[in-house]
This record gives C-alpha cells, sequence and structure tokens, in this order.
C-alpha cells in the first residue's frame, strides 16, 4: 500500500525521497539544548547542540528513527532584546530544527516557577511513585 502525504505531513508523518515516510516527533522543553553565542565584533549569532540527556547527538537513536523538531526557549547574556535578534536567532536555529519561543520576563516567571516547576515537574518526574501507587504495591498485606 501506497501512503500518500501531503505538504505538512499530515498524521505525524513527512514525505521522504522514495515514497517512503518518518515519523515526526515534537519535543517541547523550558529550554532549548543549545548554546547560542553572538559575535561581538559584527553580532552575528551562532548555535550548537549542548550537553543534555536528550539532546540530538550522531550516536542518538531516537534522531535515527523519528525526525524531530524542538521547541523551547532560549537563554543568552545579555537577554535576547530586540526584533533584529529575534530574527536572527530564529534563522540560526531552523537548520537544527528548533523554533525559539520569546517570552516577556513576567510570563516566563510565571511560566517557569507556576506551570513548570509547581504542575509539569512533579508529574514527569514523579511517574515511578504514581506507578507504585497504581500498581497496587503494599496492597498485598492488607489483602490478606
Amino acid at each position: 500500500d501506497n501512503m500518500v502525504i501531503d505538504e505538512e505531513g499530515e498524521g505525524g508523518q513527512t514525505a521522504t525521497s522514495g515514497g517512503s515516510s518518518t515519523q515526526r516527533m515534537i519535543l517541547v522543553c523550558y529550554h532549548l539544548p543549545v548554546i547560542l553565542t553572538r559575535n561581538p565584533a559584527d553580532g552575528s549569532w551562532s548555535a550548537c547542540w549542548s550537553e543534555s540527556l536528550i539532546a540530538k547527538t550522531e550516536a542518538h537513536t531516537i534522531t535515527e528513527t523519528y525526525e524531530t523538531h524542538w521547541v523551547g526557549t532560549v537563554s543568552t547574556v545579555p537577554p535576547i532584546a530586540t526584533d533584529e535578534d529575534r530574527d536572527a536567532v530564529r534563522a540560526v536555529l531552523e537548520p537544527m530544527n528548533c523554533t525559539p519561543i520569546f517570552l516577556n520576563s513576567e510570563v516566563e516567571e510565571a511560566h517557569y516557577l507556576g506551570m513548570c516547576k509547581q504542575v509539569l515537574w512533579p508529574c514527569f518526574h514523579n511517574v515511578d511513585l504514581l506507578d507504585l501507587s497504581a500498581s497496587g504495591w503494599g496492597q498485598r498485606e492488607s489483602m490478606e
């Protein structure tokens, strides 16, 4: 069976040469696993992957299986303040399949300290505790 895939890769798949398809995975994280550097001489931007457990590396198997796209904030010192710099950073990150999100300081603080640390972090980092709770662990003695 041949599957026809539109330009947007409907259904989470992207057309590739030879008529085959690759599944796409979108990774959303608070900070993109990249290091941005601004050249002080000409103001140009460059980017490279940071050392991260989930960052894209040549030896990482997820990038062999899926077409990955990253979405998240970026950190620079000093912070990116102009639309021109935001556009330049977007252009530098595009070939790395990264979409940067630029938040104002109020939204960034509320999102990070509120949603990330109070809601998402406990949900995704305490999965082992939730699994033990749902598995009936420790309930055997009380049933006997």
